[in-house]
């Protein structure tokens, strides 16, 4: 079980530390050469660091601040951009599926919904239709229970009507639900922080949660992914197989990140707490591919002359008390676009939860099936396998 963030006496002092990193508009980070051109710029974070001592810049000041940076992030509305390519296009078609209740439990899960139903009137949309369920092989077996999921709406209840803090959301209710969608072995995590080498103005931002790739369940190389992981990572800034320098996920990359905040904190917040963290990852991915192809070019390999091409899109998480949100970054040039905002259910209802948990499984799916085989092949060269997944909590 993964145990909530702490905070020290001090931290708790700083008002700013309970502040999100501040992102601005739609673009990525692309640097051309240095580890040291994946920062900002030297006075973009000296102006960022006295306006957070001070406290004078708002959310929406600071997202002004990335935006005019060409190595910072914009932010746009999903909603508004007509040019989405394919694959993204196929993954909001699905979610928007999902969100209309369509497969969103195991035909195998019915009967047990349909009797939990009769002393529970929130289940009682699972007695009105079968297109609830679905026989995909990807949710068969994936189901939580619904006493489960019944535990977490009552405590999101909680939550919610006895106005509790961010932590208590964390532990009681989001983690939960990650839980239920993933079944990991929990950590707690409680010190990580952005690299420095990779784009971070502001040290003492963090996000809560992430999902990460656990390569050594990928059985295709089982045998040579530690190897073969920790001579790539010996290359590295820190000699760390990530952006964050978190020991345990020090060989266990980040494919996706969420960002939590309570019912009465701003989204801006959390759009620009979590956009700063996508862009170092984007900078990170940067760093991979163009360390990869100096390799490449260095040993004159003619048949992986070609460049390495960069994700198409990464997913994120903005839950904001019940409400779980969708965001998706691109780059563009050298900036981070940051593309808001897709509902994805609620924890406020029973089969909000489920729609939560479907949509959970799409991105695991996203992480194994596109983001590591990318992954690993950059770092292989070609072979083949599909790695496993977890999450982890509080990146602080």
């Amino acid at each position: 079980m993964s145990v909530p963030r702490g905070e020290s006496p001090s931290k708790r002092q700083n008002p700013s530390d309970d502040e999100t990193p501040r992102a601005s508009h739609h673009k990525r980070i692309q640097t051309p050469g240095s580890e040291s051109s994946y920062s900002l710029s030297d006075q973009s974070r000296r102006s960022f660091q006295s306006s957070e001592r001070s406290g004078r810049l708002s959310p929406q000041k600071h997202m002004r601040t990335l935006k005019l940076n060409p190595k910072g992030v914009k932010f746009g509305d999903l909603s508004h951009s007509d040019d989405k390519p394919p694959s993204l296009e196929a993954l909001l078609e699905t979610v928007d599926v999902i969100m209309e209740g369509r497969g969103i439990v195991a035909t195998s899960a019915r009967e047990a919904l349909t009797l939990a139903a009769r002393s529970h009137k929130d289940l009682k949309w699972a007695c009105r239709g079968g297109d609830y369920f679905s026989d995909s092989p990807d949710i068969v077996g994936c189901t939580p229970p619904p006493e489960a999921v019944l535990s977490v709406m009552a405590a999101a209840a909680e939550c919610s009507t006895c106005g509790h803090p961010e932590a208590n959301w964390n532990l009681e209710v989001h983690q939960r639900v990650l839980e239920l969608a993933f079944r990991p072995q929990g950590q707690s995590i409680t010190t990580a922080a952005i690299m420095p080498e990779y784009g971070t103005p502001s040290p003492s931002k963090k996000v809560d949660f992430c999902i990460y790739i656990e390569p050594e369940i990928d059985f295709s190389w089982a045998s040579t992914s530690p190897s073969s992981i920790a001579s790539f990572r010996d290359t590295l800034p820190g000699r760390v197989f990530n952006f964050t320098d978190f020991v345990p996920l020090d060989q266990r990359p980040i494919a996706l990140s969420i960002e939590s905040k309570k019912p009465s904190e701003g989204f801006d917040s959390a759009k620009l707490q979590l956009g700063v963290w996508q862009m170092a990852h984007w900078a990170f991915l940067r760093h991979l591919v163009e360390k990869r192809s100096a390799q490449v070019k260095a040993a004159d390999c003619a048949v992986d002359a070609r460049s390495y091409g960069l994700p198409i899109f990464i997913p994120g998480i903005i839950i904001q008390g019940h409400d779980w949100h969708l965001i998706i970054t691109t780059l563009e040039g050298q900036q981070t676009l940051f593309w808001q905002k897709v509902v994805i259910g609620s924890t406020s209802s029973s089969k909000g939860i489920y729609q939560i948990i479907r949509t959970l499984h799409i991105l695991r799916q996203w992480a194994s099936d596109t983001y590591w085989p990318w992954l690993r092949d950059l770092i292989l060269q070609g072979r083949g396998g599909c790695g496993g997944c977890g999450f982890a909590e509080r990146l602080q």
